[in-house]
């Protein structure tokens, strides 16, 4: 049977000052709730409050009588597992958020402090999260039989196209929300920032003709806003690529001789924090287009949807649904390493076509994980694959294909990732579901949301929280 996510009355709102946040990160993915010996201090006067936009997120404040540096330890009563990261600087008042909390629970939390070279303690206290917001659209959960990866957390967007709504939500291991944020307009991804406690969506709004306008918004996870940036365009996806760029695969109209009618482009832009926006990549310049044919450009031409960077090569990868294609580029020269489309591109494979309408592209040890709306593999329905790549002979050969027993047809979204434990997530966009499965093909579990609601890309995170450099 289903599970429905809880939801309850909404709590009364509780106004919340934050005054300077710590980041805070689960116990087993760096902080540990261990104290060792220390005294209990009864000068430490402790306060928790809710969060009134965000039921989950618990700000604790405290003061001490003498400068000192400390943390919170929390977690379920007589397990105080996690940990807040420790003050950065001696002081008398103190603040930091509680995160990672499921909804509708009861949580113990205490402060660690070091008072002249002292470890000292507060009592403990006690803080219960609120239900789940009444006007979240409700997530039914179906337990597969296979054990899920139960690592590290999931954000995802759930939209409503009619109402023009969105909301974000980050899973914990367990498969509960232990964060989720209301957005007014049309969301199809949202990304935990790698540098410190910020969430950044994008929000698309509907204009003439086949672009569109999108914004990225930037919020700490208080849900407080911090940034908004225009996109300069249609933002089909976007990625962080340091503590103050953001790279962005933007739908466009160009410029083309003999253009009558309105057409989309595409092209890889950086738009720094303050506004300033940089051209790495842009279609043309690979990809020959025919403004002779305005209708088909916007669908069979390039349309641009999945991006994602790489730290470790400072590289883009990004997928273009109907050509299809799959494109490397180096950040650095904005220059092509390789295109990979139906039939190889600068690869050699004994399969093709490869695929029909690939929606989304991660690198993997041996190669790619991808999701193809139409896939020519799995007899046009949609689903994921592993390719393996090998750059010296410049081959490429299909590994595995996942899809549900059901033929499914993925109109919009969809998207594929390989998790830390080896399973794959696939999420179907506009049919509304999202798996987790094992690399035997066995469901661990399915999410599902309301009949015309869209799953928006899925991403895993070991933490809530990375600190900032």
């Amino acid at each position: 049977m289903p599970r429905r996510l809880q939801r309850l009355s909404s709590p009364k709102p509780i106004a919340l000052a934050v005054l300077g946040l710590l980041a805070c990160t689960q116990a087993d993915t760096g902080d540990s709730g261990d104290s060792g010996d220390t005294t209990t201090d009864t000068n430490i006067q402790l306060d928790a409050t809710v969060n009134s936009l965000i039921p989950t997120v618990v700000h604790v404040s405290w003061t001490s009588q003498a400068p000192s540096t400390g943390r919170v330890e929390y977690g379920l009563p007589g397990q105080l597992e996690w940990s807040t990261a420790d003050d950065d600087a001696p002081a008398t008042q103190h603040d930091a958020l509680l995160l990672g909390l499921q909804p509708a629970t009861t949580y113990a939390y205490r402060v660690v402090a070091d008072v002249d070279g002292r470890a000292v303690s507060s009592g403990d206290g006690e803080v219960t999260t609120g239900p789940l917001p009444a006007e979240a659209p409700p997530l039914d959960l179906s337990p597969g039989s296979a054990p899920a990866d139960g690592q590290g957390f999931l954000t995802f967007t759930t939209a409503d196209m009619p109402s023009d709504s969105s909301w974000i939500w980050v899973l914990d291991g367990e498969q509960q929300p232990v964060w989720m944020f209301p957005i007014q307009g049309y969301s199809t991804r949202a990304r935990l920032s790698p540098f410190g406690a910020a969430m950044t969506y994008e929000v698309h709004s509907e204009a003439s003709g086949p672009a569109w306008e999108s914004t990225l918004h930037r919020v700490s996870l208080d849900g407080s806003e911090q940034l908004v940036l225009d996109a300069g365009g249609a933002a089909d996806d976007f990625a962080e690529v340091d503590a103050s760029t953001y790279a962005v695969l933007q739908g466009y109209q160009p410029d083309l001789e003999g253009l009558t009618e309105p057409v989309l482009s595409a092209r890889l832009l950086e738009i720094a924090h303050d506004g300033t926006s940089t051209v790495i990549w842009d279609a043309p310049d690979t990809f020959e287009l025919d403004p002779s044919n305005p209708s088909q450009m916007y669908r069979d031409g390039i349309h641009a949807n999945f991006l994602h960077y790489d730290p470790d090569t400072d590289s883009y990868l990004f997928t273009l649904r109907s050509i299809p294609a799959i494109v490397k580029i180096d950040r650095s020269t904005g220059d092509v390493v390789w295109v990979l489309d139906s039939t190889g591109g600068d690869f050699t494979t004994d399969t093709s076509p490869l695929m029909g309408g690939v929606h989304s592209v991660q690198p993997s040890d041996t190669g790619l994980v991808i999701f193809d709306q139409e896939s020519p593999l799995l007899a046009g329905c949609s689903g994921a694959a592993g390719f393996s790549l090998d750059s010296s002979s410049m081959t490429v050969s299909v590994d595995w294909t996942l899809a549900p027993d059901a033929c499914t047809s993925t109109v919009m979204g969809g998207s594929a990732l390989l998790l830390p434990g080896g399973n794959r997530l696939v999420d179907y966009g506009t049919a509304g579901f999202l798996d987790e499965v094992t690399p035997e093909g066995e469901n661990c579990w399915r999410l599902s949301v309301p009949l015309g609601q869209t799953m928006g890309y899925p991403e895993h995170s070991a933490t809530l929280v990375t600190q900032a450099p």
